[in-house]
């Protein structure tokens, strides 16, 4: 009983995660006329640099500390950062939409 609440809270996360993903895509697009495409692979580096640099430090983490804390943690670090995104919205910067992508991923 208690994998299919996991099963159900990761579904949720997931799909959360892919609209922010498609909200990201549709941002970059709209703040950045005229250059769409370098706009587009600068946000594509900047949702992959954080995976190829802290995944070495993530599993340090894990072992080190209790994860059921780091994954609260974490998790609430990622919506204060979602804040982000609106902020970025409200004053439609693009820099801001990068940098909260960067903290994000």
């Amino acid at each position: 009983k208690q994998y299919r609440w996991y099963l159900a809270a990761k579904f949720c996360q997931r799909l959360g995660e892919t609209f922010v993903r498609i909200a990201n895509l549709v941002a970059v697009q709209d703040l950045a006329t005229g250059k769409e495409g370098s706009s587009l692979a600068l946000l594509a580096t900047y949702s992959l640099l954080p995976k190829v640099i802290c995944s070495q430090f993530g599993g340090y983490l894990a072992d080190r500390r209790d994860r059921r804390k780091l994954m609260i943690q974490l998790d609430v670090f990622a919506a204060i950062v979602s804040l982000l995104f609106l902020v970025a919205l409200r004053f439609e910067s693009l820099p801001l939409v990068f940098l909260a992508t960067l903290l994000r991923s």
